[in-house]
């Protein structure tokens, strides 16, 4: 067995053995008139924005394959770990080791009181993000 295939085996209805080969690569090129290419290009390339898939899919010369950026957005969830992702970045600001500091120091405040020191100290975080990462023994 190779990188590119794998053997499948299972027992169908009668109790045979039946064997497969399965592919394990493509190559998407085969599939730039069909729907399903933006999503074998958002598989394939994990490391490009929405944007950037956006403006291959509107580069074809097939229309029907054009996805905006927001589609793609909405669906690359599917596709596993990316590096773009949508919503808000952790520790934006910077200011994590500080935040946390202030914590682990004040662990008898309660989250209302946590958030209202943090924003006191400069540090804009919510109810959640303090209860997410509050210190514990």
């Amino acid at each position: 067995m190779n990188q590119e295939t794998e053997t499948l085996e299972f027992r169908d209805g009668a109790g045979r053995l039946v064997t497969r080969l399965v592919n394990q690569i493509i190559d998407i090129r085969e599939f730039t008139h069909c729907a399903v290419y933006p999503w074998l290009l958002m598989a394939a390339n994990p490391h490009l924005s929405a944007p950037d898939i956006s403006e291959v899919t509107a580069s074809q010369d097939k229309s029907e394959v054009f996805r905006p950026a927001r589609w793609i957005n909405k669906r690359r969830w599917m596709c596993g770990e990316t590096r773009h992702k949508g919503g808000t970045r952790p520790n934006a600001d910077g200011r994590d080791p500080l935040a946390l500091r202030l914590l682990a120091a004040n662990r008898d405040l309660s989250l209302r009181d946590m958030v209202r020191l943090l924003k006191e100290n400069g540090i804009q975080r919510g109810r959640e993000w303090v209860r997410v990462n509050r210190v514990r023994d």
